[in-house]
């Protein structure tokens, strides 16, 4: 009775004491209506029980108003509802999907999940379509009808992938690195392209760009590494997935180092790639999500350059005493590390695949051909049986005769030519040394990864940000088993 004068509630008892229709009254022909309608009966019934008492007079006015409203839209238009609700639902779906890909751009792994799809998305569905419905493994067409086929998918879209891995570059561009490796886990003009992102991955951040986080990680000061380093080279000597690799020299010693920046936003970028990978293993190829799940187990420590430096003192330890005469392991500085900048000493030299090839150009230019063709001219003879892969050891005799030889008849040859047999035997040693007795060896050892040095003779071993640490326990059944299969 709250507002009500005395002489209007004398005059008006009714308004005492507000009574309020029950819901049958309110709403006489829901006969077991849609749930939709009786939710929304259900709520104004509520709605009007819950403020008349406080609205006093007011309130039956306002019931008895839309009381006829309620009835006649619950009770008239049941079709008109009917019809607006999916329309109204199909808009909901559409602008909620619309807000959660415009709130997700702003997010970098979010947005670069999209790129992802977008591109892999429809390839994968032309891959598949090919391979389970117009030309399936065994089909009428024959093998050579499908391997045509693929071919031509093959030729469409493996230009499409590379652009897309060098713009977006993060953890693909590693992948890219990984599978470069194996000659039998991509088609061969997948091949020719990965291979050269060994050694040939573009710039990602400026000289200035590398000061400016050297000069952040150390904490150099206004100064910046002026008074740290000199004889700055503006052009990186070596260019990785998540860094690149400048040259200068200490201004306390003048020894000349190599400085190993770490791009920035680089782990945030590389924990995004690879959800969407995990993601799209497990969706499309789920032989490959378990390799994924390690891949990104070893990627925890590559972003920690301090990790990276303690890794480095413990395969010098490791690997130096026996094997110093033959190979050489940088050493890290301390004073040039952090998480994001790792220091070591400068190795001169050139890629072992690049001295390789330069010893190959002139019997390639004997037969007319470029490096390229003559490579895989070779590897072609190799896999077809018609070369036959010849012992390391005699490998390594034959040339230590014609090296005799040429002593003797007074005749030199520009470039001295490799013992390659002897070099792998070395690497397959030096690599069994570190699984099967140290437990501490390098888990990306790629060919990008070995230096021919100045002299001719030894091996640089660098990156080692991927470093496996194996229980002796695992050792011993390793063994065991290689002896099994032996």
């Amino acid at each position: 009775d709250r507002g009500i004068k005395p002489s209007m509630a004398t005059a008006m008892p009714w308004r005492r004491r507000l009574v309020m229709p029950s819901k049958k009254q309110f709403l006489p022909q829901l006969h077991g209506g849609a749930p939709v309608r009786r939710l929304a009966a259900a709520g104004a019934h509520r709605f009007f029980s819950l403020h008349a008492t406080q609205l006093g007079h007011g309130a039956r006015a306002a019931w008895e108003v839309q009381l006829p409203l309620c009835r006649r839209w619950f009770s008239k238009a049941p079709a008109e509802v009917a019809i607006r609700a999916p329309r109204s639902r199909l808009r909901f779906v559409l602008g909620s999907v619309a807000g959660i890909l415009a709130v997700g751009c702003l997010d970098e792994g979010f947005r670069r999940c999209i790129q992802f799809w977008a591109v892999v998305f429809p390839l994968w569905c032309h891959y598949l379509w090919v391979d389970k419905v117009t030309h399936p493994k065994g089909g009428p067409d024959g093998d050579e009808a499908r391997e045509a086929q693929f071919s031509k998918l093959h030729a469409r879209y493996s230009p499409i992938v590379r652009a897309a891995t060098l713009y977006m570059r993060g953890f693909y561009l590693k992948a890219a690195q990984l599978v470069s490796t194996r000659d039998d886990f991509l088609p061969e003009i997948y091949l020719e392209w990965t291979r050269k992102l060994q050694d040939e991955v573009p710039v990602s951040i400026s000289s200035q760009e590398a000061k400016a986080a050297i000069a952040t990680e150390l904490c150099l000061g206004e100064a910046g590494i002026d008074d740290l380093l000199t004889d700055w080279d503006d052009e990186p000597i070596g260019t990785a997935s998540i860094g690149q690799v400048y040259k200068a020299r200490l201004k306390s010693t003048g020894e000349w180092v190599a400085i190993k920046v770490q791009v920035p936003g680089s782990e945030r970028m590389f924990r995004a790639d690879i959800m969407c990978l995990k993601m799209f293993t497990y969706l499309a190829l789920p032989w490959a999500y378990e390799n994924m799940v390690e891949i990104e187990k070893l990627f925890k420590s590559e972003f920690d350059y301090l990790e990276e430096f303690r890794n480095l003192e413990a395969i010098r330890a490791n690997l130096l005493p026996t094997w110093g005469h033959r190979i050489y392991v940088p050493r890290p500085i301390p004073e040039l590390s952090s998480r994001r900048v790792l220091g070591m000493e400068l190795l001169r030299g050139e890629k072992f695949i690049d001295a390789v090839r330069r010893r190959l150009k002139p019997l390639a230019e004997r037969e007319g051909k470029t490096v390229e063709e003559y490579e895989k001219e070779q590897m072609e003879a190799l896999r077809s049986g018609k070369r036959k892969a010849e012992n390391a050891r005699w490998m390594s005799w034959k040339l230590s005769l014609w090296r005799w030889w040429q002593r003797l008849s007074g005749g030199a040859a520009d470039l001295q030519p490799l013992d390659v047999g002897g070099i792998f035997e070395l690497l397959m040693s030096i690599h069994g040394q570190q699984v099967l007795k140290d437990g501490c060896f390098n888990a990306d050892p790629h060919p990008g990864n070995i230096l021919l040095l100045e002299d001719g003779k030894t091996l640089g071993l660098i990156d080692f940000g991927q470093v496996m640490y194996v229980p002796p326990e695992f050792r011993v059944k390793l063994a065991r088993l290689m002896l099994a299969l032996a």
